[in-house]
């Protein structure tokens, strides 16, 4: 499968359009949740992965569960995150208001289009997928690993590529607003706290199953391990500030 991060690149030409981008985005993403939930919610990460990425488990799973990222996202996380962003980029950062009654109704259909996006780039880059069964090509050995492999490894570099090439194109062309931090006492540690949490995360998956797995695998756990704690973290924190942000602020924003 490729990165998860890279998936967004996906569903970049949409973000003209009416759909919200944030849905767009955490729809692309959600197929991936198992990877980064502790084995005692999922049981077994590798089987609940593999089930997201089914016809029932888009429906059952990647559609509530992204639709609820979305609101987590829209609601609680990204006026705190704006917020603890360094001046360079909090000038030029927007959120879209998920006041409109538009932006609700596009939602689940902006979390479909990401996820079915999500499900079709990884039916031609895993070469045990049902494209891969019936596209012989895919299977096919290219200096030692099968064609769909390649695949995997080319398009994730190429998507995490393209998304921070549009990241920078777009944040580029816009014009500075000043924007003074809304909880300056809280916002500067929103971001490094659960950072460092995420890296004990990470430490301690080296400290006592590193010396049982393999560098591939102890990656692996150590990366899902540092970004669930990192994401648990950063939700604990968004929610003292929206605690603290003043009310004036959030009268303001909500006419």
């Amino acid at each position: 499968m490729p990165f998860t991060l890279a998936h967004p690149a996906l569903i970049l030409p949409l973000r003209r359009s009416p759909l919200p981008f944030a849905g767009l985005v955490c729809g692309s993403l959600v197929p991936d949740v198992p990877l980064f939930l502790p084995g005692a919610v999922v049981g077994s990460r590798d089987a609940a992965h593999a089930w997201t990425h089914t016809a029932v488990g888009l429906v059952a799973f990647c559609l509530p569960v992204g639709v609820l990222l979305t609101v987590l996202w829209s609601l609680l996380l990204a006026e705190p995150l704006l917020d603890a962003a360094p001046d360079l980029l909090r000038e030029r950062l927007r959120t879209r208001s998920a006041r409109h009654r538009s932006y609700w109704w596009w939602l689940l259909p902006s979390v479909a289009i990401g996820a079915v996006a999500h499900l079709g780039w990884d039916q031609i880059t895993n070469d045990d997928s049902w494209a891969a069964g019936h596209v012989p090509w895919l299977t096919q050995d290219l200096a030692g690993h099968p064609v769909a492999r390649w695949s995997m490894y080319l398009s994730s570099i190429l998507g995490l590529a393209v998304v921070a090439l549009v990241a920078w194109r777009v944040l580029g062309r816009r014009t500075p607003v000043r924007r003074p931090r809304r909880v300056p006492q809280l916002a500067p540690w929103l971001i490094p706290v659960p950072l460092l949490a995420g890296g004990a995360a990470a430490a301690y998956e080296l400290i006592t199953v590193g010396p049982y797995m393999g560098y591939h695998a102890l990656a692996y756990f150590m990366l899902t391990a540092a970004i669930g704690v990192a994401g648990a973290g950063l939700v604990l924190l968004s929610v003292v500030w929206q605690l603290l942000s003043p009310l004036d602020d959030v009268a303001a924003s909500a006419g």
